[in-house]
């Protein structure tokens, strides 16, 4: 199923998931001391992934094939640990892949629009506005009820298209993916501390607020979301591209589904195991996440999108 991997890739994946667990356990344990912290990363968590996303977006041969291909890896994964959470605990951070489906078929059909009416602009403005028109969609505050939320799982997929974008601009418009050499470290290091100021301006200063990503609803402006989201997307990628990889995290990047699919059914058991103790509960997720991809792709491959359970009409 997988191609030839890249490695700093993994590890940008690897960061990202690392900010979502940070960023539940937070939430789990409430800790004051990185609230402010957290509430700043959270521009950056979901568009990270968005964008990278988007970096690999492929139409294939046929709509059918690419149907097929993001069931398989998104929707079958999705919808198994959405049945699984009716007999456990709701496993909340499954949210992301019905919403990441939906930008995929959205961004399917911008790129129909530019085949059929050819133009420089015409799916960054299709991406564009269809992000404006998510953005002020009404938001889900008050609703319960997953099968009910997807609504707003739609209204954010439409919201990140810009993040969607931005990653395929990135691989479309520039070698970065293609070409192995870096740039001088005093250019990249000066790139990162530009961006890291903007996220740190945004998220601490100008539009201070905690993101609702999940239920579409956001404290702050489009403007001040997209200038932190961009930033923080750019800097991580910098970086992975200069460290190129960390055993552990690219490990996690690699296999990043089954980390976003197992990390809160497995804080929710060590917090009943170990309660009101982050500092203990955070390193044994973290290092039970190791056992847990390994039993997934070898005994699970086909829930955990390893292996495509329907077959793909070639």
């Amino acid at each position: 199923m997988e191609g030839k991997r890249i490695g700093y890739i993994d590890l940008a994946k690897g960061i990202c998931m690392l900010l979502v667990v940070l960023g539940h356990f937070q939430e789990l344990y409430g800790s004051r001391l990185f609230q402010d912290l957290s509430y700043t990363l959270s521009y950056i968590r979901l568009p990270l992934y968005f964008f990278l996303s988007g970096m690999f977006f492929r139409t294939y041969a046929s709509f059918r094939y690419f149907l097929t291909k993001k069931i398989n890896h998104l929707l079958v994964p999705y919808l198994v640990f959405l049945v699984l959470g009716l007999f456990t605990v709701r496993n909340f951070p499954i949210w992301f892949l019905s919403c990441l489906f939906y930008s995929n078929m959205l961004f399917y059909c911008c790129k129909r629009i530019e085949a059929w009416w050819p133009g420089r602009y015409v799916l960054a403005a299709s991406c564009m506005v269809l992000s404006v028109i998510g953005f002020f969609l009404p938001d889900g505050r008050g609703c319960d009820g997953q099968l009910y939320e997807q609504v707003y799982y739609f209204g954010t997929a439409m919201t990140c298209l810009g993040f969607f974008y931005a990653g395929y601009a990135v691989n479309r418009y520039t070698d970065i993916v293609r070409s192995g050499v870096s740039s001088r470290i005093e250019y990249e290091l000066l790139l990162m501390a530009v961006c890291a100021a903007v996220v740190a301006f945004v998220g601490w200063y100008y539009d201070y607020a905690d993101t609702g990503f999940r239920l579409n609803f956001y404290g702050y402006s489009i403007v001040g979301m997209y200038a932190a989201g961009l930033a923080g997307c750019i800097g991580i990628l910098v970086l992975s591209r200069r460290l190129r990889y960390l055993p552990y995290v690219s490990f996690i990047g690699r296999y990043s589904i089954v980390v976003l699919l197992t990390h809160y059914p497995l804080m929710y058991y060590v917090d009943r195991l170990i309660t009101d103790s982050a500092w203990l509960a955070i390193p044994l997720v973290l290092a039970a996440e190791v056992p847990v991809i390994l039993v997934a792709r070898r005994y699970f491959p086909y829930i955990f999108a390893q292996k495509e359970l329907i077959p793909l009409d070639r």
